[in-house]
């Protein structure tokens, strides 16, 4: 069985965005469900949000410009790029998560792999059913399988919820991130 195929799990089914079209459903299920709590200091470092807990009036171009250089494929993911994992319910997209596979050179033949969750929303009606979990999971192992031994997320600091839910999925925090205007 090729494990970066999508697997089921509890009536929706796990796997790699491949199809283009589907970009723009996962920009309109970040736009509806990403709360001000949501934004991190990478959203405002990237022009997603004006400034804590505002997003950028033009967010959805923000994003569609950003999702232009993602990797639209379900072939083993052992290599520096972006993908989105998306759980879908037959034609609904359920949720998804943006996952960077980062390769750093660090010296002389040295290079560390680490894996970065972007973004990760699931559909308000499908939250406490294991869909998060399922897709973190999913993620872990495909990265895991590229090589990857760390995995790294941010997550606005208003954003309890899933703050509780990353715990519960093992993640530890390892800083603060501060921010001053001049």
């Amino acid at each position: 069985m090729n494990m970066n195929r999508p697997t089921t799990s509890a009536g929706y089914l796990i796997g790699w965005l491949t199809d283009e079209s589907l970009v723009e459903r996962v920009i309109e299920l970040l736009v509806s469900e990403a709360g001000p709590e949501y934004a991190s200091h990478s959203d405002l470092m990237e022009g997603r949000a004006e400034k804590p807990g505002k997003w950028a009036p033009d967010i959805e171009q923000v994003l569609a410009q950003e999702f232009e250089s993602l990797e639209l494929s379900d072939s083993a993911f052992a290599g520096p790029g972006t993908r989105i994992a998306v759980a879908t319910n037959g034609s609904q997209l359920v949720g998804f998560a943006v996952v960077a596979h980062v390769v750093v050179d660090a010296g002389p033949e040295k290079q560390i792999r680490f894996g970065r969750i972007d973004d990760i929303i699931v559909r308000p009606e499908f939250r406490s059913a294991g869909v998060g979990t399922a897709l973190m999971a999913w993620v872990e192992t495909r990265l895991s399988e590229g090589g990857v031994t760390r995995l790294f997320l941010e997550s606005g600091i208003g954003n309890q919820r899933a703050h509780e839910f990353f715990a519960r999925c093992g993640f530890n925090q390892v800083s603060l991130t501060m921010l001053k205007h001049i």
